[in-house]
């Protein structure tokens, strides 16, 4: 009964999730959202520059636990978001990019040798 309150008292871990592909933004919280219930909340974008602006909107404080990106989208890649976040010095504590591409992981080098936080998964991911 402790833990039942206490889990209900705790916040949801706030995620960003960015992807052009409707499809994969509606499935990602509906899969983990069934996996753990009550224990995330998502936020979607459909390119980096609209992540960057929900970013942004919320003033000197980050209240996203993580940042889920694909790296191939329009306006504003993946890789350029991140680089725009680590710019600003927006503190995330897990950055994960998703890509089906190997020269991502190639051009995300510099960022994933340098900040422990940040993740590359290789499409396509399974459980």
């Amino acid at each position: 009964e402790l833990m039942l309150l206490a889990r209900k008292d705790s916040k949801m871990k706030k995620i960003l999730l960015v992807d052009d592909d409707e499809n994969i933004r509606e499935a990602i919280p509906h899969v983990l959202s069934f996996m753990a219930p009550k224990e995330f909340e998502f936020e979607t974008a459909k390119n980096g520059k609209e992540a960057l602006e929900k970013v942004l909107a919320q003033g000197e404080i980050n209240y996203f636990y993580a940042l889920v990106t694909d790296f191939n989208m329009p306006e504003m890649d993946g890789g350029e978001l991140i680089r725009e976040i680590l710019k600003r010095e927006i503190f995330f504590p897990r950055i994960i990019v998703v890509s089906g591409e190997v020269d991502n992981e190639m051009i995300l080098k510099d960022i994933l040798t340098t900040k422990p936080y940040v993740f590359f998964l290789k499409k396509p991911t399974s459980p």
